[in-house]
């Protein structure tokens, strides 16, 4: 059965999928938008993933050259910002598929 959404809980949710795991998911499966949404992610972060993939690479093949990457944690965390910052990715298709979504109900 289809009932409307509240625009606001779903954004908080999508807030919150930043900081917790699949927390991210629950407003598109309200709206029946999970699958389309898991395959927007997975596209951003396979694209997004492909300079680190390089970066960590040239850091093997040329090891005594320290310029490249920092081989700490700290090194890597430009990337964790990266991929977590994808998260925010999400909130303008929240915004929009939810709108759509009340409509339809009306």
């Amino acid at each position: 059965m289809k009932e409307k959404v509240n625009l606001t809980t779903q954004i908080i949710f999508t807030i919150i999928g930043l900081f917790i795991p699949l927390v991210w998911l629950y407003p598109f499966y309200k709206i029946k938008k999970i699958t389309r949404m898991i395959g927007i992610r997975f596209l951003i972060v396979g694209v997004s993933i492909i300079p680190m993939l390089i970066l960590v690479g040239l850091t093997y093949l040329y090891p005594d050259n320290q310029m490249l990457i920092d081989s700490s944690p700290i090194g890597y965390m430009p990337f964790m910002i990266v991929l977590t910052g994808v998260g925010l990715v999400d909130i303008p298709f929240i915004i929009k598929w939810s709108r759509n979504w009340n409509k339809e109900i009306k």
